[in-house]
Protein backbone atom coordinates (compact mmCIF):
# COMPACT_ATOMS: atom_id res chain seq x y z
CA UNK A 1 0.00 0.00 0.00
CA UNK A 2 1.35 3.88 -0.77
CA UNK A 3 0.64 7.17 0.55
CA UNK A 4 -0.63 7.79 -2.72
CA UNK A 5 -3.41 5.12 -2.49
CA UNK A 6 -4.55 5.54 0.80
CA UNK A 7 -4.71 9.20 -0.19
CA UNK A 8 -7.05 8.63 -3.21
CA UNK A 9 -9.03 6.30 -1.44
CA UNK A 10 -9.48 9.29 1.45
CA UNK A 11 -10.25 11.50 -1.08
CA UNK A 12 -12.66 9.77 -2.94
CA UNK A 13 -14.57 8.46 0.40
CA UNK A 14 -15.11 11.96 0.78
CA UNK A 15 -15.99 13.38 -2.57
CA UNK A 16 -12.76 15.73 -2.36
CA UNK A 17 -10.19 15.97 -5.15
CA UNK A 18 -6.86 14.64 -4.29
CA UNK A 19 -5.41 17.96 -5.02
CA UNK A 20 -8.18 19.71 -2.37
CA UNK A 21 -7.47 16.88 0.80
CA UNK A 22 -3.51 18.00 0.10
CA UNK A 23 -4.19 21.55 -0.33
CA UNK A 24 -4.71 24.60 2.13
CA UNK A 25 -8.40 24.42 3.26
CA UNK A 26 -8.79 23.94 7.11
CA UNK A 27 -12.74 23.43 6.86
CA UNK A 28 -13.48 20.36 9.17
CA UNK A 29 -15.00 19.10 5.70
CA UNK A 30 -11.08 18.69 4.61
CA UNK A 31 -8.78 18.73 7.76
CA UNK A 32 -10.60 15.74 9.47
CA UNK A 33 -10.06 13.59 6.12
CA UNK A 34 -6.47 14.76 6.09
CA UNK A 35 -5.87 13.79 9.64
CA UNK A 36 -7.17 10.38 9.05
CA UNK A 37 -5.20 10.09 5.64
CA UNK A 38 -2.11 11.06 7.77
CA UNK A 39 -3.32 8.40 10.49
CA UNK A 40 -3.82 5.91 8.23
CA UNK A 41 -0.22 6.63 5.71
CA UNK A 42 1.52 6.53 9.39
CA UNK A 43 0.09 3.07 10.51
CA UNK A 44 -0.45 0.90 7.45
CA UNK A 45 2.23 1.74 5.53
CA UNK A 46 5.23 -0.88 6.05
CA UNK A 47 7.66 0.30 6.78
CA UNK A 48 6.28 2.83 9.26
CA UNK A 49 7.33 6.53 8.00
CA UNK A 50 8.41 8.68 9.59
CA UNK A 51 6.45 11.96 10.82
CA UNK A 52 8.88 14.00 8.19
CA UNK A 53 8.28 11.68 5.36
CA UNK A 54 4.58 11.84 6.05
CA UNK A 55 4.60 16.19 6.17
CA UNK A 56 6.43 15.68 3.10
CA UNK A 57 3.96 14.01 1.22
CA UNK A 58 0.62 16.03 2.54
CA UNK A 59 2.52 19.32 1.92
CA UNK A 60 2.58 20.13 5.84
CA UNK A 61 5.15 20.66 9.15
CA UNK A 62 5.95 17.54 10.56
CA UNK A 63 3.90 18.85 13.97
CA UNK A 64 0.89 18.77 11.66
CA UNK A 65 1.47 15.41 11.35
CA UNK A 66 2.19 14.50 15.00
CA UNK A 67 -1.39 16.58 15.57
CA UNK A 68 -3.24 14.31 13.12
CA UNK A 69 -1.78 10.99 14.55
CA UNK A 70 -2.39 11.75 18.10
CA UNK A 71 -5.58 13.70 18.13
CA UNK A 72 -7.01 10.46 15.94
CA UNK A 73 -8.51 9.34 19.00
CA UNK A 74 -10.82 12.52 19.39
CA UNK A 75 -12.64 12.38 15.82
CA UNK A 76 -16.74 13.49 16.03
CA UNK A 77 -18.71 10.74 15.62
CA UNK A 78 -19.26 10.26 11.91
CA UNK A 79 -15.68 10.47 11.10
CA UNK A 80 -15.16 7.73 13.80
CA UNK A 81 -16.87 5.42 11.92
CA UNK A 82 -15.61 6.56 8.77
CA UNK A 83 -11.96 5.61 10.11
CA UNK A 84 -13.29 2.10 10.94
CA UNK A 85 -14.87 1.91 6.97
CA UNK A 86 -11.16 3.13 5.54
CA UNK A 87 -9.58 0.84 7.41
CA UNK A 88 -11.44 -2.42 7.23
CA UNK A 89 -10.66 -1.03 3.30
CA UNK A 90 -7.53 -1.10 3.46
CA UNK A 91 -6.82 -4.31 5.47
CA UNK A 92 -7.97 -6.57 2.18
CA UNK A 93 -5.16 -4.54 0.67
CA UNK A 94 -2.20 -5.54 2.98
CA UNK A 95 0.18 -8.62 2.07
CA UNK A 96 -0.06 -11.59 3.40
CA UNK A 97 3.62 -13.56 4.30
CA UNK A 98 3.91 -17.13 3.32
CA UNK A 99 6.75 -18.33 5.28
CA UNK A 100 5.92 -20.67 8.42
CA UNK A 101 6.31 -19.41 11.78
CA UNK A 102 9.27 -21.50 12.35
CA UNK A 103 11.35 -19.98 9.13
CA UNK A 104 10.90 -16.11 10.75
CA UNK A 105 12.22 -17.24 14.35
CA UNK A 106 14.98 -14.69 15.42
CA UNK A 107 14.19 -11.89 12.27
CA UNK A 108 12.71 -8.90 12.25
CA UNK A 109 9.31 -9.04 11.28
CA UNK A 110 5.87 -6.90 11.41
CA UNK A 111 3.06 -8.14 12.93
CA UNK A 112 -0.65 -7.47 12.72
CA UNK A 113 -3.51 -8.11 15.23
CA UNK A 114 -6.85 -6.59 14.27
CA UNK A 115 -5.91 -3.03 12.91
CA UNK A 116 -2.53 -2.79 15.31
CA UNK A 117 0.89 -3.08 13.52
CA UNK A 118 3.65 -3.73 15.14
CA UNK A 119 7.46 -4.63 14.55
CA UNK A 120 8.60 -7.78 16.54
CA UNK A 121 10.97 -10.41 16.93
CA UNK A 122 9.84 -14.26 16.95
CA UNK A 123 12.31 -15.44 19.86
CA UNK A 124 10.58 -19.29 20.19
CA UNK A 125 7.51 -21.21 19.45
CA UNK A 126 5.93 -23.63 21.73
CA UNK A 127 5.96 -27.38 21.20
CA UNK A 128 2.54 -27.21 19.27
CA UNK A 129 3.20 -24.17 17.40
CA UNK A 130 0.14 -22.94 18.85
CA UNK A 131 1.77 -20.03 20.73
CA UNK A 132 4.87 -17.88 20.21
CA UNK A 133 7.70 -16.08 22.22
CA UNK A 134 7.48 -12.26 20.86
CA UNK A 135 9.32 -9.36 21.46
CA UNK A 136 7.50 -6.30 20.41
CA UNK A 137 9.81 -3.34 20.17
CA UNK A 138 12.14 -3.64 22.87
CA UNK A 139 9.94 -4.42 25.44
CA UNK A 140 10.33 -7.67 27.26
CA UNK A 141 9.14 -11.10 25.33
CA UNK A 142 5.84 -12.57 26.03
CA UNK A 143 3.99 -15.24 25.25
CA UNK A 144 1.33 -15.13 22.99
CA UNK A 145 -1.36 -16.97 21.03
CA UNK A 146 0.17 -17.18 17.35
CA UNK A 147 -3.36 -17.70 15.44
CA UNK A 148 -4.24 -13.89 16.68
CA UNK A 149 -0.95 -12.36 14.64
CA UNK A 150 -0.60 -12.20 10.99
CA UNK A 151 2.91 -11.79 9.91
CA UNK A 152 3.27 -8.93 6.89
CA UNK A 153 6.89 -8.86 6.43
CA UNK A 154 10.15 -9.49 6.98
CA UNK A 155 12.06 -6.34 7.63
CA UNK A 156 16.21 -6.53 6.32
Amino acid sequence: MTHKAIIAMVAEHYGLSVDRLLGRDRSDRVALPRHMAMHLCRTYITPRPPHYMISAWFKRERSAVTHACLSIGNLPEPYKSDLITLEQRLIKFLPEASAPLSELIGKAIILRCGHDIQEAKIEKLSRSGQYAYVRFGKSEPKWVQASRYTVMDAVE
